[in-house]
């Protein structure tokens, strides 16, 4: 059991408390076949975005709209009709973009390399970057209408709280770990209300009653040849706990067992861990991104080795496209539509057909 600071435990407590560019036009489509193309996103290689840096992340706003964050060009907004894209010079804090999400207002939030904005699409077309106001007092009353995102500050996250954003510093439960690696590097809510937060050295989660720490030291690595380099989490809808790393791959937790996924079904090079290393193929062991589709398959997306999709009985490696360089995969997302979306790092956005998979932007 780890001692947690008071001031981590009020503002984990809160969080407890919760749980109960300038516009660019392409190509104008009747309106029929703008709801098609929201629909069933059918491929258009004349009308596509432009970004080639990397996709980051994607959301689909209350109006059906995708909005897409680059990795060093901003973000987009396509409403099946055209494509609009923001960037520093149109108010964003920063050009990389982490995170998009959406408040019961209407207003577009996003986490960037430089803070936090917002767009209010009920009114303007160009966005703020937002104060970030001091933490909030303890006589502070939660609403479950508050949404969370990062922070450019190691060791913080930022709340949305009826249209402000407000900063949080907290402990990481990890006092061995080197400062520049304590940066929050994803978000998930559990079933029972827990909060799962992960940073590049561990991850912590809190139920109400007691604190869950996985680090180098509550796994006994020695954090050289086997070590926690968090990218991406996950609570499924089962209740288990994927943990993505950037080193020896999936640890899943369920229920007090933690085990290495990547291991138990032989996807890891013993003899490679650093970083800077590319993986051979069939090893899962740089997982940027997990997701869950309404089936309750449970996907991957590796750096070096591409798509994974695990069933609960067997692991299937595919690869998205063999033309890009790159198969790295920042983000999974499943929409409104039950489109499973899959954000590349070269650039590009491709849709799992059932066998394969499709470019839809």
């Amino acid at each position: 059991m780890v001692k947690i600071p008071s001031r981590a435990y009020i503002f984990l407590s809160i969080l407890f408390l919760l749980f109960g560019c300038k516009n660019k036009v392409l190509k104008e489509q009747a309106p029929a076949t703008q709801a098609n193309q929201l629909k069933n996103l059918v491929p258009n290689p004349a009308d596509t975005l432009t970004f080639r840096s990397g996709i980051r992340c994607i959301y689909q706003d209350s109006k059906g709209h995708y909005w897409f964050g680059s990795h060093q060009e901003g973000v987009c907004r396509f409403d099946g009709t055209s494509f609009e894209y923001f960037t520093s010079a149109d108010g964003l804090p920063g050009d990389q973009v982490y995170s998009i999400t959406e408040d019961n207002m209407g207003t577009i939030w996003l986490w960037t390399n430089k803070g936090v904005g917002s767009l209010d699409t009920n009114v303007n077309s160009s966005f703020q970057s937002n104060k970030i106001l001091p933490v909030i007092n303890r006589n502070w009353q939660p609403s479950s209408s508050d949404i969370w995102v990062g922070s450019e500050n190691s060791g913080e996250l930022t709340v949305i709280h009826e249209g402000k954003a407000y900063r949080f510093g907290f402990s990481l439960a990890n006092k061995q770990a080197i400062d520049g690696l304590q940066g929050v590097t994803g978000f998930s809510k559990g079933k029972n209300g827990t909060i799962w937060m992960a940073y590049y050295s561990g991850v912590t989660g809190f139920d109400g009653h007691r604190f869950t720490v996985i680090n180098d030291s509550t796994m006994h690595y020695d954090g050289t040849t086997d070590y926690m380099h968090v990218r991406s989490i996950l609570e499924d809808s089962k209740g288990r706990l994927w943990v993505g790393n950037n080193s020896n791959g999936v640890l899943l937790k369920e229920g007090d067992s933690i085990i290495n996924f990547s291991r138990k079904f032989g996807l890891v090079d013993h003899f490679i861990f650093k970083n800077v290393n590319p993986s051979p193929p069939g090893t899962l062991l740089h997982v940027f991104a997990i997701g869950e589709d309404s089936s309750g398959n449970i996907w991957f997306g590796d750096r070096d080795t591409g798509a994974w999709r695990y069933d609960g009985r067997e692991i299937k490696n595919m690869t998205v496209d063999p033309r890009l360089k790159s198969p790295h995969i920042w983000d999974i997302y499943e929409d409104k539509h039950g489109n499973l979306l899959f954000a590349m790092a070269e650039g590009g956005v491709y849709r799992y057909n059932g066998s394969g998979f499709d470019k839809v932007f």
